[in-house]
């Protein structure tokens, strides 16, 4: 790794853009730390120029009324990089705002240039009246590695991740040169391409699923899982849980309000699903009781909004008891599939779903969604496997599917260069870049812990998320896009492979002069509450009570077997509960709920 750089105010300089005939090899990519033997992509790029140090604001000289008359200040005016003495507000977030601003003053104009047009949600994320001039996002021009661009010259260290696409890293060499290769070729549509096929193969070997269909997203992936379970239990019912989150479509865009599953916004129609509370035992028994109206449990085996949490014996509970009552049980693995694990969390936890759902990592950058799964639920797209030469052919009852840009002669390039690559990496790919995500969040939490800050970091392999106490912590995401690195309104964060030892310094660097700034500034206090008011416990338990809680909860005797822990629940701002049972190292705290669990009271919209 380089040598760290003195801070600068100049804008870092962009490496030139890479073509087929530059882009390095992938081999060349990848380089081994001393005595580790993990891998570590160290890309050049990404330590080309010192990331920005923070700046004070300007201020500026707006023109005048007559100026403004007489026509010498042309007609789009650049939004201002002040924000008005009139809005109410400490003294400290106005002057964090006017330096984010001030560094950014050409994103701000070109959100603002076409607004009239661009209907884009994204674009009035977070928006408070007080923070109005504040609210826009940042316009990228380049993104390297680990590394992005402004269209300022900004230089930031990227948690985003692309929304966890990235995980490779931006614009990875193999991904590229498979790209390159096919863009040379053409991609039409409508006949066949070969290499759908080789990356239909790569990701069942990856996954252990038989067979894999391609979509354009996880949102449509998860529609399509749907359609399968109904076709296969001829039932209507779906189950998604607490915190969840599914894609965009209405069988999944719920939220639960009281003993009711409602809508999530406006224009949005709920029939068929409800919601139970995640990794709770009443939830289970309200599966079990209402199971002949259900054709699917939707489940992300981690979170993406709680990174703390590992349920890998609610995981293993759920297994059994969709099994043994006919219900399709399916993984959204769209953020861990090939991040996690190379053969994402099935085979991180030897649990084996129905169907399992992804997309994000395993195209290095490009839109795809992947349903795979069993023959015998995957069969109701094409009608099953059949072969020349004999009297075979499909059988399977099937349904509907069809998409003109599915399985894109890019996307399956970028698939297979992605998939390759993986291949030839091993599972230390994942490995690694988990373990490094874990040594980042647990320096920083050692530090917050010390300084008495009310925020914790919490990761589920190279997904990390921030967890924090009160408002204070808005500022947060500002400060560190001032100090270089890059973040979005959503908070969740991923680590990819292409990140340095350099790039995690900023990153750690970043978070304590942040946090810092908001201490002596007078705007946030120090409070010393203890980790779990912020992130999920997890507690241990000996091989012997894990045997007994494994099989006596799916028997339905767990409050037989199990002692209550003394554990505090895993969220605090519920109501006194019965008890919490513990579960082994790593995994969730299977709570027994009391009234806020919606699982017992749930109301069955469809029964």
């Amino acid at each position: 790794n380089a040598q760290p750089q003195a801070p600068s105010s100049q804008p870092a300089p962009k490496p030139a853009p890479a073509t087929a005939a530059s882009a390095p090899s992938s081999a060349a990519a990848v380089v081994s730390p001393a005595g580790s033997g993990a891998p570590s992509t160290v890309a050049a790029e990404n330590l080309a120029g010192p990331l920005p140090s923070v700046t004070s604001p300007q201020k500026e000289t707006p023109p005048s009324k007559a100026e403004i008359a007489s026509g010498s200040v042309a007609s789009f005016m650049p939004p201002t990089s002040r924000i008005s003495d009139k809005a109410h507000m400490h003294p400290h977030v106005r002057e964090t705002l006017e330096t984010y601003m001030n560094r950014t003053p050409k994103s701000k104009a070109a959100i603002q240039k076409n607004r009239q047009y661009w209907s884009d949600n994204r674009n009035s994320a977070g928006f408070k009246l007080p923070w109005k001039e504040a609210c826009y996002q940042i316009c990228l021009e380049e993104a390297k590695g680990g590394i992005l661009w402004d269209i300022d010259g900004n230089k930031y260290v990227d948690i985003a991740g692309s929304f966890g696409v990235n995980f490779l890293g931006h614009s990875h060499p193999a991904v590229i040169n498979e790209v390159n290769r096919q863009l040379a070729k053409g991609f039409a549509l409508g006949a066949q391409n070969e290499l759908a096929g080789e990356v239909a193969k790569l990701i069942c070997e990856f996954t252990g699923n038989d067979r894999c269909a391609f979509m354009n997203s996880g949102t449509e992936a998860i529609l399509m899982a749907i359609r399968l379970a109904r076709l296969a239990t001829d039932k209507k019912g779906v189950v998604t849980f607490s915190d969840s989150y599914h894609g965009w479509s209405d069988a999944t865009m719920v939220r639960m309000s009281r003993d009711k599953t409602v809508p999530l916004a406006p224009g949005i129609l709920n029939e068929y699903t409800v919601q139970l509370t995640h990794d709770c035992m009443e939830s289970l028994e309200w599966i079990r009781r209402n199971a002949s109206t259900i054709a699917a449990v939707l489940i992300e085996p981690i979170q993406s909004r709680r990174a703390d949490l590992h349920p890998r014996i609610f995981l293993k509970a759920l297994r059994k008891i969709t099994e043994e009552h006919g219900i399709v049980l399916v993984f959204d693995e769209v953020v861990t599939g090939f991040r996690l694990h190379q053969g994402g969390a099935q085979r991180y936890w030897n649990i084996r779903a129905d169907l399992a759902t992804y997309g994000k990592a395993c195209a290095g950058g490009f839109p795809v969604g992947i349903v795979a799964g069993k023959a015998k639920f995957m069969d109701g797209i094409d009608g099953g496997y059949w072969t020349y030469g004999n009297q075979s052919m499909p059988k399977a009852t099937v349904t509907f599917f069809a998409g003109t840009f599915c399985k894109h002669p890019i996307t399956m390039a970028a698939c297979y260069g992605a998939l390759k690559y993986m291949k030839e990496q091993g599972k230390q790919l994942q490995a690694h870049c988990n373990l490094k995500t874990e040594r980042m969040c647990t320096t920083l939490n050692d530090w917050l812990r010390s300084v008495g800050a009310p925020l914790r970091l919490a990761c589920g392999g190279s997904l990390f998320k921030f967890h924090f106490k009160g408002s204070a912590m808005e500022i947060l995401w500002t400060h560190l896009l001032n100090r270089g690195v890059y973040t979005w309104e959503g908070r969740t964060c991923y680590m990819c492979v292409q990140h340095t030892e350099e790039d995690i310094r900023h990153i750690i660097s970043a978070v304590k002069e942040s946090v810092q700034a908001m201490f002596d500034s007078g705007y946030m206090q120090p409070t010393f509450q203890p980790d779990h008011d912020f992130i999920q416990p997890h507690e241990t338990l000996t091989p012997e009570q894990v045997g007994i809680f494994d099989d006596g909860f799916v028997d339905n005797k767990c409050t037989r077997h199990v002692q209550p822990s003394a554990a505090k629940s895993a969220r605090p701002f519920d109501p006194p509960v019965p008890a919490v049972v513990p579960v082994e190292a790593h995994t969730s705290s299977l709570t027994l709920k009391g009234p806020a669990c919606n699982g017992v009271n749930a109301v069955c919209p469809y029964s």
